[in-house]
């Protein structure tokens, strides 16, 4: 991802070159950002995920219900949300986008820094982002080890990018304090 988002994926904007040298048949390109997805008078955080079908994201995504989005207008949600609201065949708006989004399936364990995640196309992340086409996604990932010589771009390994997740640390220093709290007043 970019070096000055500091880890925030939802930050980093990564360009056509950049995504061109790092891309290889082991990575993912995935385009993240928060949104509020609506229906009806309802609204709920959640972050898009944007991410391309022919990739191992995808390829290894668990669906519960449903496929893919086969068109740049459906959506996958989180498994979690409510689908009494979020319903099979429903359409949804993103973020400030103005395209009404069908969702098409239901995706388990499908959350990023605690929202649900709708997984959609990558190029609808430009879209609801509201970025040109220069900028290709946030970040790449990779299922090996890599280097970059890009100076704007930094790697980092997986636990090092959850450690990074807004609130992780912070959180999971709160759970030890607690358990540590029990045990000794216990």
């Amino acid at each position: 991802m970019t070096k000055d988002a500091n880890g925030n994926a939802g930050q980093s904007l990564l360009t056509t070159k950049q995504v061109d040298q790092l891309s290889d048949d082991k990575t993912a390109t995935l385009g993240i950002t928060p949104v509020n997805m609506k229906i009806g008078g309802k609204r709920e955080s959640a972050q898009f995920v944007g991410m391309n079908n022919d990739e191992y994201i995808a390829k290894n995504l668990q669906l519960t219900k449903g496929h893919l989005p086969k068109a740049a207008n459906e959506v996958v949600l989180a498994d979690s949300v409510d689908k009494d609201i979020y319903g099979m065949g429903d359409k949804i708006s993103i973020g400030l986008s103005d395209t009404k989004y069908k969702i098409v399936g239901y995706a388990k364990n499908a959350t990023y820094n605690t929202a649900p995640v709708i997984y959609g196309a990558l190029a609808q992340w430009r879209v609801i982002k509201g970025v040109s086409d220069q900028f290709q996604g946030s970040v790449v990932t990779s299922k090996t080890s890599q280097s970059v010589d890009d100076k704007a771009l930094k790697t980092y390994s997986y636990q090092a990018f959850i450690n990074k997740l807004p609130g992780y640390t912070p959180q999971k220093a709160t759970f030890g304090l607690m358990i540590g709290f029990l045990i000794v007043f216990h």
